[in-house]
This record gives structure tokens, sequence and C-alpha cells, in this order.
């Protein structure tokens, strides 16, 4: 099962992520938000797709295109305000769901 695993980087998304990658039940590819956090997938040989939870729906499906399955695991993290838990907590997830149910993901956790 091919899975996007949005907000990887963060704890939760890098436990998932490793466990995923060395199953042989999941093909995990991760959604990060910026290339300087590629070092830690490229040593799981896990690939990478850099783009932004404050993209459009439409940009969003495109990069959602092709998987069976997404986790949800980003956040804004603790040291933003609340305009930016806004953006990625709230918007960024709704976009996300919305953009699975247009290319057609059944599964979104």
């Amino acid at each position: 099962m091919k899975v996007l695993i949005i907000g990887a980087h963060g704890k939760i998304g890098r436990i998932l992520t490793t466990k995923m990658g060395t199953s042989t039940n999941f093909e995990p590819v991760v959604f990060i938000r910026n290339e300087k956090q590629e070092e830690f997938f490229d040593e799981l040989q896990v690939p990478t797709v850099v783009a932004s939870l404050e993209d459009t729906v439409e940009a969003l499906s495109k990069v959602l295109k092709g998987y069976d399955a997404v986790v949800f695991t980003a956040g804004s993290g603790g040291k933003t305000g609340d305009d930016k838990t806004l953006a990625i907590d709230l918007d960024g997830a709704v976009k996300a769901m919305i953009a699975a149910d247009k290319v057609g993901i059944k599964r979104f956790v």
C-alpha cells in the first residue's frame, strides 16, 4: 500500500515512517515542508515530497494523486502563533482531506 505521510518530520511522523519503511506491507512517501528535512528520510531510503499545507486544494490534489492512503501527522508546532496553528492544524488538515477525496483516496488517518 502506497501511503503519503503528511508532517513526517515531527515526532509521530518519524516513528511512523521508520516503522512503515521496514514493513513489506507499506510503501511510505513523506510530505515535508522544506528540503532541509530530507536528510533523515534519505537515511531511511524513504522518498520525499516537498509541499505546503498552505497551498490550494488543487495544488494538494496534484501531490496526493496516486496514493492508497494518507496519514496526517502535521502540526504547526508549539512555537508558532494562533494564525499558523489555524493555517496548518485546521485549514491544512481540511484541505488535505478535500484533496484526498478529490483524487479518490478512501483511507485518511
